[in-house]
């Protein structure tokens, strides 16, 4: 078992998105990371994920969201390309952007794997009748 950090992430991220614009590379990169984290952490309830320690049950989901992120921030500035291929994964422009279908696709995949991961409960019992 190897735990990734959100730098980890990041270079991950950008060995998968080609042409990712300077101003989303590096420290902004790893922002997008740490922030999939976070959300990752609220969503599961595990408050041991950390900057510094993502597990490989959490690697996926937080990679494929901050992919996500990052070709729906590459729409948002205008570095739209005629099409994403990534593996298997192929889409080409149509009726929207394919940056943002591409998005769609990634977080729609790390909303599966949160999902097969689970949330971990908690309950209180009050005080009183």
């Amino acid at each position: 078992m190897v735990t990734w950090s959100t730098g980890s992430v990041a270079a991950q991220c950008h060995n998968f998105v080609e042409d990712i614009p300077t101003v989303l590379s590096g420290t902004a990169l790893i922002d997008l990371a740490r922030r999939k984290m976070e959300f990752v952490k609220k969503y599961t309830g595990d408050t041991n994920v950390s900057e510094s320690n993502i597990s490989d049950v959490y690697q996926g989901p937080i990679l494929n969201l901050t992919i996500a992120e990052t070709f729906k921030t590459m729409n948002a500035i205008g570095a739209d390309v005629n099409s994403i291929s990534l593996g298997d994964l192929s889409i080409s422009k149509g009726g929207e952007s394919n940056l943002i279908a591409a998005g769609n696709a990634f977080e729609s995949m790390a909303m599966t794997e949160l999902k097969a991961v689970g949330r971990r409960s908690a309950s209180y019992k009050s005080l009183g009748e």
